[in-house]
């Protein structure tokens, strides 16, 4: 056996003593959530909070120093952050997974932990029917594309209360460990949301089929509103509106005074606008686009 020098026997019982810090802290950390779960017992409240997980790993990355990796960090992170959702109660997750479509299990897998629970669902709908159902608690599903034919988001504009809706984005540190680190995705579920401070805000909105896209793009940008994402679903062949999907700077509701704008330069041309979610923006990333 090599003996090894007293440096190095001395440099690594102090990592040793730091690693027993960590986990003492580990420890005091769990049983304060702990504490937090029996708050939640007696008032409102969801375990899951996408929009304190946000503000977490920002403000964490905001002091980090030094050569160790943000991404490892965050990684680290969205471990404990979802191994201590599961000390509050069930959480689990439906992804849309087909032999074609892997990426969204990776995707979850390295968002929400290794070992939390995840049901793959051969088509979205079936995703957005697990959530509204309560079987599991938040549902991947693909990034809206230009591709309408398959378009699951019209969905979220039901109005049965129990339709789930938009609350965060994958990935939130924009490199993700799966095998396509191209891939994006959202996430429903039926938490509240919350503003972060660095938001974006999803519209459904039913047009007449005379408004054109650039017309509605105009529309918008004049409001005031901060554009990424416009895509135009056609509902079906014998209704006279047209569906879109509007990404927007800033965590909005249906009481903005900019929607106010919008709806009077889009006229008699514009129906019902529908709120269909939002979500933290994430880092090192720009807003969806068209």
């Amino acid at each position: 056996m090599i003996a090894l020098p007293d440096s190095l026997k001395g440099l690594r019982r102090k990592i040793d003593e730091i690693d027993d810090q960590i986990h003492d802290l580990l420890v005091r950390r769990t049983a304060v959530v702990g504490e937090i779960a029996q708050v939640k017992k007696s008032g409102p409240g969801a375990a899951y909070r996408p929009a304190r997980e946000a503000e977490v790993v920002r403000r964490l990355l905001a002091r980090h120093r030094g050569p160790f990796s943000r991404q490892a960090l965050v990684r680290l992170w969205r471990e404990l952050l979802s191994a201590t959702i599961r000390l509050q109660g069930e959480f689990g997750i439906a992804v849309y997974r087909t032999d074609e479509a892997t990426e969204f299990w990776d995707l979850a897998r390295d968002h929400y932990g290794s070992d939390t629970p995840i049901t793959a669902h051969t088509s979205e709908a079936q995703v957005i029917a697990t959530i509204a159902e309560g079987t599991a608690a938040v549902g991947i599903l693909p990034m809206p594309q230009n591709d309408t034919a398959k378009a699951w988001w019209p969905a979220l504009t039901n109005r049965d209360p129990s339709m789930p809706q938009v609350i965060a984005r994958l990935p939130f540190l924009m490199r993700s460990n799966g095998r396509d680190n191209a891939a994006e995705a959202l996430v429903i579920g039926c938490t509240e949301s919350e503003p972060t401070g660095d938001d974006r805000t999803l519209y459904a909105l039913e047009m007449a089929p005379q408004m054109s896209r650039a017309r509605l793009y105009e529309a918008f940008t004049g409001a005031g509103f901060d554009l990424g994402l416009l895509l135009a679903q056609v509902e079906s062949e014998s209704e006279p509106m047209r569906l879109y999907l509007a990404d927007v700077d800033g965590f909005l509701d249906g009481e903005d005074r900019r929607l106010d704008d919008l709806r009077q330069a889009c006229g008699h041309a514009i129906g019902r606008i529908t709120r269909v979610g939002g979500y933290a923006q994430p880092i090192s990333s720009v807003p969806i686009e068209d």
